[in-house]
């Protein structure tokens, strides 16, 4: 029987000796290695802000991450924040790196425009892919019977996806949980090819807002829910980057940097430009 077998192994060991299967075989590692490794960065960063255990953060992390089909979206979901433990149901369970996209937003932005801006990206990528997107997003992947538990995991699951959604609005940038949702993306050495932008703009003035959220950004000026949430979520983006200010021009490079503030300008004509 092992005689049976060599003719397998000689012909595994001619096909990988080939220098094109070598380079392949390095990509498969690498990008194992620096998936594993965004992992671990995005389970130190919830492990830092929950008090919690970093492996015990993946764990639960691997178990808990929920997707949605886009097609299963209704404006609904964006427009109204209430907790409805129904919309869960529409979710199902996902590995850990099947989701397209991360969604990232803020609840004070316009609705109509957020879900016109979120349907524009959908549009495109059925365009690119012939298929609904799956996709992250708080309101419905969210557990309502155990919302501290999925936000512990909140950093894992956005690196969890292979993109990161901006809908970005007026008060985006003035809301921590987003900061601390850009942060996680640039602390797991996200790249700017991996994130997008689509601007939410309900007013006219709307694009300018935004530009000036992230020229004048300060985390500081952030907005929490809960004080001593903020204080500590504070605490680790300092730690992280040495000091707060070198944050803020992370994040204002990013937004330098994307390619939506050079596309940005036609949200509404030339001519509504200030």
């Amino acid at each position: 029987v092992k005689w049976l077998w060599v003719p397998v192994q000689l012909a595994t060991i001619a096909l990988i000796a080939r220098p094109a299967w070598q380079q392949r075989l390095r990509h498969m590692l690498t990008s194992l290695l620096e998936e594993r490794s965004s992992r671990r960065a995005a389970a130190s960063v919830a492990a830092l802000i929950g008090d919690s255990d970093v492996r015990d953060v993946l764990a639960q992390a691997a178990t808990r991450f929920r997707c949605i089909d886009m097609g299963c979206l209704s404006f609904n979901d964006i427009s109204d924040n209430s907790p409805n433990p129904a919309v869960f149901e529409r979710t199902s369970s996902c590995r850990l790196g099947v989701c397209d996209a991360f969604v990232s937003h803020a609840w004070h932005d316009s609705a109509p425009a957020k879900w016109e801006a979120l349907q524009s990206w959908r549009a495109e990528f059925l365009a690119q892919h012939g298929r609904e997107p799956l996709v992250w997003i708080d309101r419905c992947c969210i557990d309502q019977q155990s919302v501290d538990r999925d936000l512990r995991c909140l950093p894992v699951f956005l690196s969890g996806c292979r993109r990161l959604l901006v809908l970005c609005g007026p008060t985006y940038l003035s809301r921590l949980w987003c900061v601390v949702e850009l942060f996680t993306f640039v602390h797991m050495g996200g790249k700017l090819g991996d994130i997008t932008f689509v601007p939410v703009c309900g007013e006219k003035r709307d694009l300018e807002k935004i530009r000036a959220s992230f020229d004048e950004f300060d985390a500081h000026e952030c907005a929490c829910f809960m004080p001593q949430d903020k204080a500590r979520m504070l605490d680790v983006i300092g730690e992280a980057f040495g000091t707060l200010s070198r944050f803020n021009s992370a994040v204002r490079e990013i937004f330098d940097g994307s390619l939506w503030r050079a596309d940005a300008g036609g949200a509404y004509g030339d001519d509504d430009k200030v």
